[in-house]
């Protein structure tokens, strides 16, 4: 508790304040605010900002900067786009620029969680060097440690070359939902979850804990995390969540199904949030570094989706790498995408981890991590809903957005009848369990589930799925 206290103070006090950055000594701009001629962000600081980064030479002078409006911005970040002119050489001529966020409510979880330290060390170090076969080129970082303060500025992507991203949905005022969905396409799928088999397979758990080097990730078991538990109780059941109804708002949008079987278990479920997500970075054969957030929009794709990019590592934790790969599928398809290809795409993603990483996989062993992985798009997705404010023009795209990743999530539940693995994951006796047994602490063990809920099989086609009665 004093530990929080003095977090909340040191938070209040600091969050504001410009402070020198440990990588070069001076001061720089903490939000979108500060960029422009007459503020701290003027031409003369970039021209400082991208010499110090040898990003420009010494002869190349900013002579104009254009602030532009970026119009996705972060839900955990401030960000910015300007454009740039120089004299006597070059250099980018539009750079994207990352802050800590401005809400004090969302400031608590990003500096809580150390996210904006995560993704600063990512880049520092060079987002390349974790396999990725491209992210955005770093123009300039800075961070202060005790304002917790950072400053990224990032290649525009799309800007010199034909990336573009997808994002699975697109407002629609006409449509009950206030969305269209466009699923990722079978292709694009695959080359994802061939970077993402790539990248699990270059960093294992045990990589992580032998390299001094990446100890700056955190882990899923980190006493920390409990706050989720917490969370996803209070938004399941005061928010409404389970009542169709989440942050309390009536709306025609909300049209998830909750399966009969989560309803069932939910409070065993919430109750062990906890515990399962230190399970996640300690106990599971599959325990390594994860994206944390690969959904659609961090993806961006060339001409003829023939390579794909990555970007956004503020999420990054030492868990459950399954839980990457449900997301993923999870955020960025849509149910009859899953029901015709999950299996195939999980094959995809198999054979190239095997591949990377020169190891076989316990396909049975796996398929119940990734399972388990559903908790956590479950979780995840009750807090969002249940914190959303949905009361501005842009209400039915809240509600649609938000209405989709439940829907999607408990999908994902009932196709992979996490009922079935959760009542062996309780009772102990998961493949990763009997082999890595381990101590998860408040966890008891109950066979109390077993047998309860039908076991879960795909046809030979993998288009199907047959279940079958205990």
């Amino acid at each position: 508790m004093c530990d929080l206290i003095c977090f909340l103070i040191n938070l209040g006090m600091n969050r504001n304040a410009h402070m020198n950055g440990e990588a070069y000594g001076y001061k720089y701009p903490i939000n979108v605010g500060e960029l422009g001629e007459g503020k701290l962000g003027d031409k003369a600081w970039f021209q400082k900002a991208l010499r110090s980064h040898k990003t420009i030479d010494g002869n190349t002078t900013v002579t104009k900067i254009t602030c532009t409006n970026f119009q996705n911005n972060g839900l955990l970040s401030d960000i910015g786009r300007v454009k740039l002119e120089y004299e006597g050489g070059s250099g980018p001529a539009e750079v994207i620029l990352k802050f800590a966020p401005i809400a004090f409510e969302t400031r608590i979880t990003t500096d809580l969680f150390k996210l904006s330290q995560t993704e600063y060390h990512v880049y520092k170090k060079g987002p390349e060097k974790l396999g990725f076969t491209r992210t955005p080129k770093l123009f300039y970082a800075d961070l202060n440690y005790k304002s917790n303060n950072y400053c990224l500025m990032l290649e525009s992507i799309g800007l010199n070359d034909d990336a573009k991203f997808n994002n699975i949905l697109e407002p629609n005022k006409d449509s009950p939902t206030g969305v269209d969905k466009k699923s990722m396409s079978y292709d694009q799928a695959v080359l994802c979850l061939k970077q993402l088999a790539k990248f699990h397979a270059d960093f294992p758990d045990e990589k992580i804990k032998a390299d001094r080097d990446l100890n700056f990730f955190p882990r899923s078991s980190d006493k920390l995390y409990k706050v989720f538990e917490s969370e996803a109780k209070k938004h399941w059941k005061t928010s409404g969540v389970s009542a169709y109804a989440p942050g309390g708002i009536q709306h025609s949008g909300w049209t998830y199904k909750i399966p009969a079987s989560f309803t069932e278990l939910a409070n065993d479920v919430l109750g062990n949030f906890t515990n399962i997500l230190w399970y996640g970075a300690e106990g599971c054969e599959y325990s390594g570094l994860t994206h944390g957030d690969p959904r659609i929009d961090n993806w961006f794709f060339y001409e003829n989706d023939t390579q794909v990019g990555v970007l956004d590592f503020q999420l990054m934790v030492i868990s459950n790498q399954p839980a990457d790969i449900a997301w993923i599928l999870s955020c960025s398809c849509d149910m009859e995408m899953l029901a015709n290809n999950e299996k195939k795409l999980l094959e995809e993603y198999l054979n190239a981890y095997e591949t990377c990483s020169g190891k076989s996989v316990d396909r049975e062993m796996w398929m119940e991590e990734y399972a388990l992985g559903y908790i956590g798009c479950i979780g995840k997705s009750i807090i969002g809903a249940g914190g959303i404010d949905a009361s501005g023009d842009n209400a039915d795209i809240v509600v649609g957005t938000m209405n989709w990743l439940l829907e999607m999530a408990f999908d994902g539940w009932r196709r992979n009848n996490v009922a079935d693995v959760w009542s062996k994951y309780r009772a102990g006796k998961l493949k990763s369990q009997l082999k890595n047994p381990v101590k998860v602490p408040g966890f008891k063990p109950t066979d109390m589930y077993l047998g309860k809920f039908a076991d879960i099989s795909f046809k030979d086609d993998g288009k199907e799925i047959e279940l079958t009665q205990k």
